[in-house]
């Protein structure tokens, strides 16, 4: 069972790590920042909470912005998502170097009309979209280095796992370790 669910979380981790390719070239390709945003609203629109994900120019934006106001509304909350082309219109994104970025900024001011403070708490925090790639790839290039490895020591008539030569042995047991020898490593060995 833990070698399946290895497998498993190998597969998912390669498909990860190409979905994540997928998005940090569209990312150069695309004419304006692209990505999604989950919005809850409370009492109409005068309170919001919004969660954002854009990518732009090879890096990921990851954003929360709060509208609160004081006194808080009393209502239901409405749930809205918008994703596409420039998801959270006019937000200016932080200029990144390298990639990396983190922005946080609060305004508060009192609106004349109803005199009830609004608080705007806006957060971003962005970093170059190829650095989850590398992590998700490295589950994967290791399960291959080891492959790569392992065929190499057979194919030279080496143990799998320690690396003693094991030419001329027909016992079919590594007399250093004690792994079974397959018997097509064997066959190998003595042709």
């Amino acid at each position: 069972m833990h070698g399946r669910a290895y497998a498993i979380t190998r597969v998912v981790s390669l498909l990860l790590c190409a979905a994540t390719l997928v998005v940090w070239l569209t990312s150069f390709l695309a004419f304006a920042p692209f990505g999604q945003c989950w919005t809850t609203y409370w009492d109409g629109n005068s309170e919001h909470l919004e969660r954002c994900w854009i990518a732009s120019n090879g890096s990921l934006y990851l954003i929360r912005s709060d509208r609160m106001t004081n006194p808080a509304p009393r209502s239901t909350p409405s749930y809205f998502r918008k994703s596409g082309i420039d998801p959270f219109y006019g937000f200016q994104l932080t200029p990144t170097r390298f990639g990396f970025a983190r922005f946080s900024h609060v305004a508060t001011w009192r609106e004349r009309a109803t005199g009830v403070q609004v608080t705007l708490t806006t957060q971003q925090l962005s970093f170059p979209i190829w650095l989850p790639a590398i992590l998700f790839a490295i589950l994967p290039f290791r399960r291959f280095a080891a492959d790569l490895q392992h065929r190499k020591r057979r194919t030279r008539g080496l143990c799998s796992a320690c690396s003693y030569n094991l030419t001329a042995n027909t016992s079919g047991v590594c007399p250093e370790c004690g792994t079974t020898i397959p018997s097509e490593s064997r066959d190998i060995r003595i042709a």
